[in-house]
């Protein structure tokens, strides 16, 4: 066994570096000797054990050096120990080693005659190297009890295999005698692998802690007393395990053992969820014995694969998800099911039902032996029924009501029955009072055996008719399954009769009964496409009853706010579902939403476009064909009159979903349906995926020769590059192109539209594909020359590339450009309507530079340009101003003064601002001119002399503040942009506001006091707020004062994000009367409400307010404690929310568990979640309940707090129970 090597080598280098003078060559030279090798022959041959003592009788003394102490018999058992960790932490040693007994134990059976049963067990008992002469049953050895499990003899529970996805846990059972509590429980649904953890863990735990044993602990078999003396609990370190435990007297007296023999006793349960709080009540009545719960939970998706992949060969993809999907995360079942396909049976597809079938049945032998708890055959019947039921909701008085009727069932004899099935049945799973059959494959396998296998046995009237209300939905997408797995006409069939059914009633529904009918039959879009369609198409043709009443829905989609609304939804999502099985019609249906319910049609992620955008993106499960399909519709539509353009824009980007060449696809996890999975990888370009991106190159070329919207144009011609683009990736991936006739299309066409002069931001867009410089390689360098002549030729989209700036080219470069094309500009050729004809058609671009620069150079041409009477040019006249005032300032102070005559006020603050430059004089002598001569300023002087003062605060901070305080001041009305532009020539900024002018922050607090969302404004306008809270915090507690008056409540009355610098604040003066008023409105019962005041106390440090408040506690009236409640419950527990808690119990209320009102908020306070930590998850409470502790064990504290404590405690952990079931069923 030559792959020991490594391992004996380590062990023997660890115990020689335990022992001074020795060598590890020793081991090696010891197992070498003779004499061993004798003994290990004679054990083969069927002799005694080996023991360390027989081979340190083989030892030469003389091998030992003087240092070494210890005995030879000593450092071989030390070696041996150490050997066997090595081996255990190696799982392809410990693989090997089993590989070569279990051949061995093979050979030596095949060469026993009949009646050598006994010779046989003497070689098991090699293989185990354990005796087996134990007296009892109750106890065993864990390797003793699951001999056969070990050994791979069980396909069921395969213990020979390597665990996955169980590491924590693992760890949790190897550990146990180091940890400090005494009982682990393992909890879990059966099959998910509770026993097994335990036995890998037990062995690993034996291994690593060789003072400690385990015994698997049979408590039915007898009385525990009767085999204690054996385990001898005084002397050994003893772990008890006990696999679902039902014996209540049994189970205590072992919690009385663990009491008794702390700490060389301790526990471990694997046990079913439900009913391990029936073991933590053990625990809880004996104060020494503590307890740890360990919930397993289904293996993921990766663990699964990883066992079907590492230890049944199985590669296929369809074949690993339909396992996993099957499994549920279970490994029981993933074992079985590889181990039925691993024996060849039904190699071509996986023949779970019959894995299933043979649950079921063990199920039915597990009902029949049933000692008590009812009738078999009505146990049989329910578990039929509830699997068919899907799930039955015990704290639903009408559905369980309805459950006894159809099983012809008593109250008591229907409780004796669930009470029976939910201990003993290990498929029947309770959660939050709903009864399951778990997993749903086997769910389904029941049902399907029950009601259809031979011939279908009254399910519609039985089930369907009486539960369709309660678990309609899940009885569909169930018989859906149950036709595709099985083949089973019947099932389609009762679904068709029960949509029949609700069809003839459908002119009854109003919109909330629609809804519910689409959301039962969402698995038709699917399953059934046509049916879907039908059933949309009716659900919205059929008219309305004529007195509906506005019921609601028991769940309304977050994007909607009516039963109406969610009739869209809930039709989008049925028809998009239906698209690869109808694509022609889903289509049409859809684009049809889009048109007549565009508001509803268009919300984020259930909107149409979304629907086919994913229709259309390249996936594993779509298929181009039912692509092209839909292409065509999309294609035959989208010049329709009755298509807006809002629309048209987002069809564009669905075609565009066609020239991707990366699949980038999701899917539903098999095992935890509430995650997704991505894939990603290349796109193999078959012939029907060429053809489609043909398709989508022809629809995108007719749209931008026939669509009247200049945006829609622009936008196709920009999809049509990508097309290209993706060609050129795809090229730089693979060395060849998608479609040589697909790139020369491209081109040929935009050659075309630029020879026709067509829109120019088109022209532009598809100038983009002159610019490949790997042309050649495409096979397209001839087209690609035909569209750099055409673009040549083209004298407005030469224009325009003089007009406008490209990185990366510097700034100075771009002006000695812009120079060179003003000199050799002929006037009398170029009008300035031709510039107008580029900046009208090219809204989206800036050409300042461009006009400032030309005006510099040419200032008479300048002037025609400031003439001209085109309103396409006025957005530019503001900088051509500038370039005249740049090159020649006595003109530009004749043209301002002319403007300001003229009343030209976007051209009088651009030549004020040029001009500032050179002679700010002139400049100020002239705003003050404005400025006095207006009683109220116009919204577009307010932002022009804003930039004109921009940049002078610093050296000319009087002048700056005063015209920015007389346009805050005379405005003739001021919004977010105005103020945005005067407050901007401000230093607003942490540490440098402070110097700016009072006035004017106040000129901006008045102005955001009537503002309805201080969240819209510009962020300067918040830099104001927080200057006015730290330089004068009594004025800014005015301020929020007089907002909530105004009708400002909660976090309105402040700006979202605000930042008040506290430590500056604590230091203005009026700080502490500041204080003082939030504190008295605070206890204002007429006054304060918490989430009106919520913005401003936590502007103010919670420690100050808390200590103020604190003060006032023994004089308050319960209304004002309430109060001091709802402030403190905002915030996170600290020392000083503890010591305001504990005042009002000490000091606020003479017995707290006589005051009510009180009591109940506290408590409602401390399970809130404080607004200043938002959570994803649950709030685990742990600071509040170890507050509550803290009183409890706090004696100074009187009884009455110590009652109320405890009673806190329980509240606690039982909100954040519900919270944690809430939060699972979301």
């Amino acid at each position: 066994m030559h792959f020991l090597n490594e391992a004996v080598e380590n062990a023997a280098s660890q115990v020689a570096g335990n022992h001074e003078g020795l060598d590890s060559d020793v081991f090696i030279h010891i197992f070498q000797e003779d004499e061993v090798i004798e003994l290990v022959e004679e054990f083969e041959d069927g002799s005694s054990f080996i023991t360390p003592g027989d081979i340190a009788e083989t030892f030469n003394d003389d091998l030992l050096g003087e240092e070494v102490e210890a005995s030879p018999e000593e450092l071989i058992l030390e070696f041996l120990n150490k050997l066997e960790v090595e081996i255990s932490q190696d799982q392809e040693i410990g693989n090997k080693l089993r590989t070569i007994y279990l051949q061995r134990i093979h050979q030596y059976s095949e060469d026993l005659d009949e009646g050598q049963e006994e010779i046989l067990r003497g070689i098991q008992e090699i293989e185990a190297r354990i005796p087996t002469d134990k007296g009892y049953n109750i106890f065993q050895p864990i390797h003793e009890r699951f001999e056969k499990e070990l050994d791979g003899e069980d396909p069921a529970n395969r213990y020979d295999l390597p665990l996955f996805g169980r590491e924590e846990e693992l760890n949790k059972v190897r550990d146990f005698p180091e940890a400090e509590e005494d009982v682990l429980i393992l909890a879990g649904r059966a099959g998910i692998g509770k026993t097994r953890l335990v036995v890998e863990g037990s062995l690993l735990l034996e291994t690593e802690h060789p003072d400690w044993q385990v015994y698997w602990t049979d408590i039915d078999a007898g009385n525990i007393d009767e085999g204690l003396e054996e385990l001898d609990l005084e002397e050994r370190n003893t772990i008890l395990f006990v696999d679902d435990a039902r014996n209540t007297g049994q189970i205590r007296r072992l919690f009385d053992l663990v009491d008794q023999h702390q700490p060389r006793l301790k526990l471990v349960f694997a046990e079913r969820t439900h009913f391990t709080s029936t073991l933590q009540s053990h625990g809880n009545r004996l104060r020494g014995v503590e307890t740890d719960t360990v919930e397993l939970p289904r293996l993921d998706s990766d663990d699964i694969h990883q066992i079907l992949q590492e230890y049944y060969g199985i590669t296929d993809p369809s074949t690993l998800e339909r396992i996993t999907a099957i499994s549920e995360g279970i490994p029981l079942y993933a074992h079985l099911l590889a181990e039925q396909r691993s024996r060849g049976e039904k190699a071509d597809s996986i023949a779970q039902d019959e894995v299933l079938e043979g649950v079921f049945e063990d199920v039915l032998k597990d009902i029949q032996r049933l000692d008590s708890g009812g009738d078999p055959q009505d146990l049989k019947t329910y578990v039929k029924h509830l699997a068919a039921v899907g799930e039955l909701d015990t704290d639903n008085d009408e559905q369980i009501q309805r459950f006894r009727e159809v099983l012809n069932l008593d109250r008591t004899t229907e409780e004796n029955l669930r009470e029976t099935l939910t201990e003993h049945i290990g498929m029947v799973a309770v959660q939050g009072g709903a009864l399951t059959i778990q997993p749903d494959a086997l769910q389904e396998y029941i049902v399907y055996d029950s009601f259809f296998s031979d011939s279908p046995r009254d399910y519609k009237d039985r089930i369907y008719e009486n539960f369709g209300e309660y678990t309609g939905k899940s009885q569909i997408n169930q018989l859906a399954v149950i036709h595709r797995r099985y083949d089973c006409r019947d099932a389609r069939k009762t679904i068709r009769d029960a949509l029949d059914s609700e069809l003839e009633q459908l002119s009854e529904y109003g919109f909330a009964e629609r809804v519910k009918l689409l959301r039962r039959f969402k698995v038709l879009g699917s399953a059934y496409p046509h049916q879907a369609i039908e059933l949309v198409k009716k659900s919205l043709r059929e008219e309305l009853p004529e007195a509906q009443e506005d019921e609601q829905l028991i769940r309304s989609s977050m994007y909607t706010m009516s039963p109406a609304g969610d009739l869209i939804i809930e039709s989008i999502d049925l028809l998009s579902n239906a698209l690869q099985g109808e694509p022609e019609e889903a289509a049409v249906w859809l684009l049809r939403i889009a048109v007549d319910f565009p508001v509803q049609s268009q919300l984020r992620t259930e909107s149409v476009e979304q629907k086919l955008k994913q229709a259309m993106r390249p996936g594993l499960r779509r298929s181009p064909a039912s692509q092209q399909r839909i292409l065509e519709v999309i294609g035959e539509n989208f010049l329709n009159k009755e298509i807006e353009k809002e629309l048209r824009l987002d069809l564009l980007d669905i075609i565009a979903e066609t020239s991707k060449i990366e699949i980038h696809d999701f899917s539903v996890d098999p095992v935890d349906q509430s995650k997704m999975r991505s894939w990603q990888g290349d796109l193999r370009m078959t012939e029907p995926r060429v053809q489609l991106r043909k398709q989508a190159v022809e629809h995108l070329i007719e749209i931008i020769w026939e669509d009247s919207h200049p945006e829609v144009r622009r936008k196709a011609a920009k999809k049509l590059v990508g097309f290209e683009n993706s060609q050129a990736r795809y090229h730089g991936k693979h060395q060849e192109v998608i479609s040589e006739d697909e790139l020369a299309g491209i081109l040929e066409f935009a050659s075309e539209y630029v020879s026709q002069d067509e829109d120019l931001q088109c022209i532009d867009t598809l100038s983009k594909l002159a610019d490949r410089e790997n042309a050649e390689e495409l096979g397209i360098e001839s087209e690609v020359q035909e569209l750099e002549e055409a673009l040549a030729e083209n004298e407005r989209y030469q224009l325009l590339q003089n007009m406008r700036y490209r990185p990366p080219k510097k700034l100075e470069e771009r002006e000695a450009e812009i120079r060179g094309f003003a000199e050799d500009l002929d006037e009398e050729e170029l009008e300035p309507s031709d510039f107008s004809d580029i900046v009208s058609e090219l809204t989206d671009t800036s050409f300042n530079q461009f006009f400032r620069v030309l005006a510099d150079e040419r200032p008479e041409y300048g002037e025609r340009l400031l003439e001209a009477d085109d309103p396409a040019l006025d957005s530019c006249k503001p900088q051509v101003l500038v370039g005249i005032c740049s090159t020649d300032p006595e003109r530009g102070k004749e043209l301002v003064e002319q403007y300001t005559e003229e009343e030209r006020l976007d051209l009088i603050s651009a030549g004020l601002s040029a001009l500032a430059i050179q002679d700010l004089d002139f400049t100020k002598e002239n705003v003050n001119e404005l400025l006095e001569d207006r009683s109220e300023i116009p919204p577009e002087l307010v932002s022009g002399l804003s930039q004109v003062v921009h940049g002078y605060w610093e050296d000319h901070q009087d002048w700056t503040e005063n015209v920015l305080l007389t346009l805050l001041q005379d405005a003739e009305s001021l919004d977010p942009r105005s103020i945005k532009d005067v407050l901007q020539p401000l230093p607003l900024h942490k540490n440098d506001s402070q110097g700016v002018d009072e006035d004017i922050v106040k000129e901006a607090l008045d102005y955001a006091e009537d503002r309805e969302n201080l969240s819209n404004e510009p962020h300067g306008l918040q830099l104001a707020i927080e200057e006015i809270a730290e330089r004068n915090p009594e004025q800014f507690v005015e301020f929020c004062l007089q907002r909530l008056e105004n009708g400002h409540t909660g976090t309105s009355i402040l700006p979202t994000h605000i930042d008040v610098d506290t430590e500056r604040m604590t230091q203005a003066e009026g700080y502490s009367d500041a204080e003082d008023e939030v504190a008295s409105r605070i206890l204002d019962a007429d006054y304060y409400n918490p989430i009106g005041f919520s913005a401003l106390t936590r502007c103010f440090p919670t420690t100050d307010l808390t200590e103020r408040l604190k003060q006032e506690i023994s004089d308050c009236s319960e209304d004002e404690l309430m109060h001091i409640i709802w402030y403190i419950r905002q915030y996170p527990i600290t020392e000083g929310i503890e010591e305001i808690y504990l005042t009002i119990l000490t000091e606020g209320v003479d017995d707290i568990n006589s005051t009510e009102t009180v009591k109940n908020e506290i408590l409602t306070a401390l399970s809130s979640d404080p607004l200043t930590t938002p959570s994803m998850g649950v709030d685990m409470k742990e600071d509040e309940i170890e507050m509550v502790r803290h009183w409890q064990r706090d004696s100074s504290l009187s009884s009455s707090i110590h009652r109320f404590a405890e009673e806190a405690e329980d509240y606690l952990l039982d909100d954040i129970e519900q919270r944690e079931n809430r939060f699972n069923d979301f």
